[in-house]
């Protein structure tokens, strides 16, 4: 009788899971056309601590690595990368578009 248990448990816990996974991931579903995302746009104070991280980065990063075009294009690198680890989400097109940034920090 215990491993019948154990059964029923085991087949209780994958249809928990299962029934968890696809309510989720309908729920992320919602808002997907963009209809009511609000658009992301920069604040005014945004470029003001661009410019303090960067003094702060030259000024008292420890391995006082110079922010050239090298370091760039170099942070641009990653940057995209933790965008779209899985290159799923970006076409080339996105990535040429992004690549006018490269050497803006």
């Amino acid at each position: 009788m215990g491993n019948r248990n154990k059964l029923a448990a085991g087949r209780l816990a994958v249809l928990a899971f299962v029934g968890s996974t696809v309510s989720f991931a309908q729920g992320q579903q919602v808002g997907l056309d963009g209809s009511h995302v609000r658009e992301l746009e920069p604040l005014a104070i945004h470029p003001r601590t661009s410019l303090t991280i960067v003094d702060q980065i030259r000024h008292n990063h420890f391995l006082k690595k110079p922010l050239d075009d090298s370091a760039s294009s170099e942070i641009f690198d990653k940057y995209v990368s933790t965008l779209d680890p899985g290159h799923a989400y970006l076409l080339q097109s996105d990535l040429d578009a992004l690549n006018k940034y490269r050497y803006q920090l």
